[in-house]
């Protein structure tokens, strides 16, 4: 069953290739048999659907696909096969019938806009007048965002994660370095373009724009500005 699922790397990692940013759903229609024979020789057989929730891909890089299949859509699909072979109804997987990707559209002014890291376009690295922080284990890209503007001198960390791993230190050390009380408080993770209101509203001090490439061209095109 799996190398069913890692035939899609190639199509995923063009799609984002062309995209930047993809959100993926799988699901695969699978054929059960029961081991015991039929008086007539046949097998009782059932079909079953097995869909995993979708998932967002943002980097083309094969080995991180593969990463978050093995991390998010593998365990689920495997999950729903346990679940009918130890039903205790004798069902074992014969075949699968057919799979299907689905890659979703979605408004990204009504998502979630500000979650893992995404490269940057090649134009815009070589100005190396940007700080994208290169978090991709959590959804916490905003508050990283946020930080790495405290830490501009810090060129061989402030793109790191791990410069920001104690949230409460680092809020702290802002506060009494820089004199700015950041507050977070009731902002989900990752972030939507409403959560960037709000915490605009609680934090007034702090300049805040954001961007989203056109896939089709090679410029940014600006959602929200703040000053």
């Amino acid at each position: 069953m799996n190398s069913s699922i890692w035939h899609i790397v190639d199509i995923i990692r063009q799609e984002v290739e062309n995209k930047k940013l993809v959100k993926v759903s799988y699901s695969i229609r699978v054929v059960y048999r029961k081991n015991k024979k039929m008086v007539d020789g046949s097998f009782i057989e059932m079909v079953k659907l097995l869909k995993a929730k979708s998932v967002t891909f943002t980097s083309s890089v094969e080995d991180e696909i593969r990463g978050k299949l093995q991390q998010f859509i593998i365990p689920q699909i495997r999950e729903q096969n346990e679940n009918v072979i130890l039903s205790g109804s004798n069902w074992r997987l014969a075949n699968i019938v057919w799979l299907e990707v689905a890659f979703n559209t979605f408004d990204i002014t009504k998502s979630f806009i500000c979650g893992t890291y995404i490269p940057l376009p090649k134009k815009l690295q070589n100005t190396k007048s940007v700080i994208n922080v290169k978090n991709t284990e959590d959804d916490n890209c905003f508050m990283y965002s946020i930080f790495s503007n405290f830490f501009k001198n810090d060129r061989n960390t402030r793109h790191l994660p791990s410069t920001y791993e104690n949230v409460d230190a680092t809020i702290a050390y802002i506060d009494r370095t820089f004199g700015v009380k950041l507050d977070f408080s009731g902002i989900s993770f990752p972030v939507s373009l409403h959560d960037i209101y709000k915490f605009k509203k609680r934090n007034p001090t702090i300049p805040i724009d954001k961007s989203i490439q056109v896939s089709s061209r090679k410029w940014l095109y600006p959602i929200y500005i703040s000053f």
